[in-house]
């Protein structure tokens, strides 16, 4: 028979069997649930890299599709854009052809005076060597005014350009209208137009800066600067106003040839408004003193006619043909 200490020792024994029985079985379930863990990682891990595989070749397969209809747009833009500027020159050729019928700028001086005999609206063309009272309005036949309009002819001048700006815009400002000669960008063309003398200054203290000065051993130290007016679609820019003339106190046939350069940095332009100014320079005294003369006349006589009529404007005007020196009356 087994003593108590015996029994107490076996008991022992079997508790510990059992307990180690159960760890080994809770560390058998452990690794178990490891080992499945680690095989969902790596489906997981597999499927991760089957849907960026998938993923990156759906990208380059949108790619592929996204270039080729960006490059059929394109295409088709481009031909839209050439139907576009097809289009587009038709009508400015037509418009050309358009504003070709009341323009005479293009030629020379008598293609002008052939045309502007029979100006459409305008009629009754008066010479300023031929101009006199009688041919103004009733109420108008006034010494000053006459005066004022001899003065006034005698500062318009005749304005030749032979060179068209490359630069000229394609349309009139804030507008979809042609630009008048846009469709002649760079040619040589001669064209007339006309001018005013806008104001005429002696200069004592410099050098003159005309071309007969500039290649001359002994330039001239006293000389005249001439500010022209003219409209911007006549001499648009530097460019054009280099190879600009005018011409001076051109009133019959038999006038001399009294022919200026434009010179210097002195262009200017509004566009908005249509108008350009520039420079020529002489040194001719008996020229220089003769614009002098008559520029202050004008400017007197003006200050004078105005005071005189602008309280009793008349409905009958007087338009000016300066380019030809003719006036005509309008209604």
């Amino acid at each position: 028979m087994k003593t108590t200490e015996e029994m107490s020792t076996l008991a022992q024994k079997e508790t510990q069997e059992q307990i180690n029985g159960l760890v080994l079985a809770f560390r058998e379930e452990i690794m178990a649930e490891l080992q499945m863990a680690s095989d969902f990682m790596s489906q997981l891990q597999a499927r991760v890299e089957t849907l960026s595989k998938s993923f990156k070749k759906k990208q380059e397969e949108d790619r592929e599709q996204e270039v080729f209809l960006d490059t059929d747009v394109r295409t088709k833009m481009k031909q839209l854009f050439e139907k576009h500027e097809e289009l587009s020159s038709k009508l400015e050729n037509l418009l050309g052809q358009k504003d070709s019928l009341g323009e005479h700028d293009e030629g020379g001086e008598d293609d002008l005076r052939q045309q502007y005999g029979i100006y459409p609206g305008h009629t009754h063309f008066v010479p300023v060597d031929k101009f006199c009272l009688q041919y103004l309005p009733d109420g108008h036949r006034d010494k000053g005014l006459n005066d004022m309009m001899k003065a006034l002819a005698d500062l318009t001048v005749s304005v030749s350009v032979i060179r068209t700006s490359p630069h000229r815009p394609r349309f009139e400002p804030n507008t979809k209208v042609s630009y008048y000669l846009y469709n002649m960008r760079g040619s040589t063309n001669l064209r007339t137009g006309s001018g005013l003398v806008q104001q005429v200054t002696m200069i004592t203290d410099k050098l003159c800066p005309c071309h007969e000065c500039q290649h001359s051993d002994e330039p001239k130290d006293r000389y005249w600067k001439v500010v022209i007016i003219t409209a911007a679609n006549v001499v648009f820019d530097n460019t054009e106003a280099f190879h600009t003339r005018c011409k001076f106190f051109y009133d019959t046939e038999n006038s001399p040839d009294i022919v200026l350069k434009v010179q210097g940095n002195s262009f200017n332009k509004n566009m908005n408004f249509d108008f350009s100014s520039f420079s020529c320079f002489t040194c001719d005294e008996t020229l220089g003193n003769k614009l002098e003369e008559r520029w202050h006349l004008y400017l007197r006589l003006k200050m004078i006619v105005n005071k005189k009529y602008i309280k009793n404007a008349s409905k009958k005007k007087i338009k000016c043909n300066s380019f030809n020196n003719k006036c005509n009356f309008i209604n």
